[in-house]
């Protein structure tokens, strides 16, 4: 409509204009979702710069509208004018990963360790060892804290007191200097470098405050980063285990928000995916919402492969 229009058109020209680089991202941004207001057949856009393609290492879609800022995002509508929103998973990549250490876990515990994480991968590399990547992604173990320390990671997603948590922790270990940042948004990157940061035998300040918070959680993704890494190298293949752990992330989190999102979407319903979220109907947000909810917890190992 010509309200929300005006309303984006305001956003990007609030942008910082010495900041070259984002203001020429938001302002191409504008022009480009203006220029899609007088499409009307799909053959426009497969005509258009629009695309839509997917990732080979990750399994991730990424699109024009993956690209397009996030500000600019809420704007969006459907031809008819109905209002989307955007529904995404709250600490997506922490929670991702909680879930295949628990279920590394579970299986330990049931006396199959070696039983199969995934039983697919998009990446062709990983595809072909997927027995031995699976394997490693199952080499976990079980310290007399490590329920506690499930417990309490749990409650730190659940309450999204994660990241906050984690700049607690490397103030209180006296890496204020080397690690700067002290907000939510801001911690991110030093949580990411923690989780994908390259195999060395000296830990990063990053990787000190995740061992120091969570010793288990810690050993397990370090332990399947190094492992692959060998895997890796072992193979002369051009990726660290840190790339490889990274894609295997990815490759569940396209698991969640891809295939067993869609497989069972009914047809005709409008929804599009953006990495670790949703846009949908306004109007269906609920839905959607409790869709997400039910394919967060219950993603198998294969999409096809649920009890």
């Amino acid at each position: 409509t010509q309200s929300r229009s005006s309303a984006a058109s305001d956003v990007y020209k609030r942008q910082d204009i010495n900041n070259k680089e984002r203001y020429l991202h938001w302002a191409n941004s504008f022009k480009l979702l203006e220029s899609f207001n007088s499409f009307t057949t799909i053959n426009d856009y497969a005509n258009s710069t629009f695309y839509y393609k997917e990732c080979k290492k990750g399994n991730r879609v990424y699109s024009t509208f993956s690209n397009i800022p996030k500000g600019f995002r809420q704007y969006l509508t459907t031809k008819n004018n109905e209002a989307l929103t955007e529904l995404d998973l709250q600490n997506s990549q922490p929670t991702i990963m909680f879930l295949m250490w628990m279920e590394a876990l579970k299986n330990k515990a049931a006396g199959n360790p070696k039983q199969h994480i995934s039983k697919s991968y998009r990446n062709k590399y990983l595809e072909e060892r997927k027995d031995r990547v699976n394997n490693i992604l199952g080499i976990c173990y079980m310290t007399s804290n490590v329920n506690e320390e499930l417990d309490t990671l749990k409650k730190a997603l659940l309450n999204n007191t994660f990241y906050n948590d984690f700049v607690d922790a490397k103030n209180k270990l006296g890496l204020r200097n080397k690690i700067e940042a002290n907000d939510r948004k801001s911690i991110k990157p030093s949580v990411l470098k923690a989780f994908y940061g390259y195999c060395n035998d000296v830990l990063s300040p990053e990787e000190q405050v995740m061992k120091h918070m969570y010793p288990n959680f810690f050993n397990w993704y370090n332990g399947a980063k190094h492992n692959l890494h060998l895997m890796s190298r072992g193979d002369r293949f051009h990726a660290g285990g840190n790339k490889l752990f990274a894609w295997i992330v990815q490759n569940r989190e396209a698991n969640i928000f891809i295939q067993n999102f869609f497989e069972d979407l009914p047809k005709g319903r409008f929804a599009f995916p953006i990495h670790d979220s949703i846009c949908c109907l306004e109007s269906e947000r609920v839905e959607i919402k409790n869709r997400i909810t039910h394919c967060l917890l219950y993603t198998s190992p294969s999409p096809r492969d649920r009890t």
